[in-house]
């Protein structure tokens, strides 16, 4: 009898845990990332769809020649990114998730310097239609004050996953926001795709991911513009109205620091740009060795913040 009691309750612990896994508390957030990225062209609404008080724009019709560049989350701060923006003194907009943006300070301070703006993409990446108005109100307005440290008051937000209605619109505009900035072009595993299947034109928005690889998925694109004759303009000047300069597009090697060798088991150590290091650690069965970028505490290689290796 005991021994029937006790496999019942085992039983129905592993289905409770069954059950948890299929309704799943939320992935963590570098999961997210490590897919390539949590927005697409595929979850984009439909252009009539407003926000209330708010101005949605999805492109932005320019006279000149130039697209903008804009990354979301922020999870893996890439150091190639920050060399291409000060090399070619190229403007770019991140727009960051607080909770990914407080792990990695001095990396968006630095962002900032090089030209970078910041902008709100909520605290944690909810549906924001799916919470109610309290916490919509709070993913929306705490970003602002803590991005406030690094330079101007955000006034731009993404929803995440592209979410939004009339509802979001006007708690968005109560935090301070005027823009609800999309996309109509999206950069991913080093190809191009647009809203239109058609190529990049002048006034696009171009939607890249923190993520691993995102170095290269850049240079992809600078390639691209400078094929094209685009260059790239500042998204916060455009909006403002206030004039637009344009980039021209380089078309720049791909950057990053070359990884020596490492012997089995064996640790060996070289340098990123300030703030950050790089470890390479050899497998200790032999084979290839594995090269692990770390700024402040998340490794930049695909590896989930918290597993990180260290020299």
């Amino acid at each position: 009898m005991v021994r029937r009691l006790v496999r019942c309750l085992v039983l129905a612990l592993l289905l409770a845990a069954a059950g948890l896994a299929q309704t799943g508390a939320a992935a963590p957030p570098w999961r997210h990332a490590a897919g390539g990225g949590t927005e697409s062209l595929a979850q984009l609404p439909s252009p009539s769809r407003t926000a209330g008080p708010v101005k949605v724009v999805f492109r932005l019709p320019v006279a000149k020649p130039a697209v903008f560049i804009t990354i979301d989350d922020g999870w893996y701060p890439d150091p190639g990114v920050l060399a291409l923006m000060e090399k070619y003194h190229l403007p770019v907009t991140a727009f960051l998730i607080e909770k990914a943006a407080g792990e990695h300070p001095d990396f968006w301070r630095r962002f900032v310097r090089a030209g970078g703006h910041l902008e709100d993409h909520t605290v944690d990446h909810p549906f924001l239609t799916r919470v109610p108005p309290p916490a919509q109100y709070r993913e929306i307005a705490a970003p602002l004050d803590y991005f406030s440290q690094f330079g101007p008051r955000p006034d731009e937000l993404r929803p995440p996953y592209g979410d939004y209605n009339p509802a979001v619109g006007l708690t968005a505009r109560k935090a301070g926001i005027r823009y609800i900035v999309l996309w109509d072009a999206e950069m991913r595993g080093g190809r191009l795709h647009t809203i239109r299947n058609q190529p990049l034109q002048a006034g696009d928005i171009v939607l890249l991911h923190w993520v691993p690889g995102l170095t290269r998925d850049l240079d992809s694109l600078l390639s691209l513009l400078a094929r094209s004759h685009l260059g790239v303009a500042d998204l916060t000047q455009a909006l403002a109205g206030t004039g637009l300069t344009v980039v021209p597009a380089p078309a720049p090697p791909a950057t990053g620091p070359s990884l020596p060798r490492a012997p089995a088991g064996r640790r060996v150590r070289g340098t990123l740009p300030p703030g950050g290091s790089w470890a390479e650690v050899g497998p200790p069965r032999g084979g290839d060795s594995v090269g692990v970028w770390v700024y402040g505490k998340a490794a930049l290689s695909g590896r989930p913040p918290g597993q990180e290796k260290r020299p």
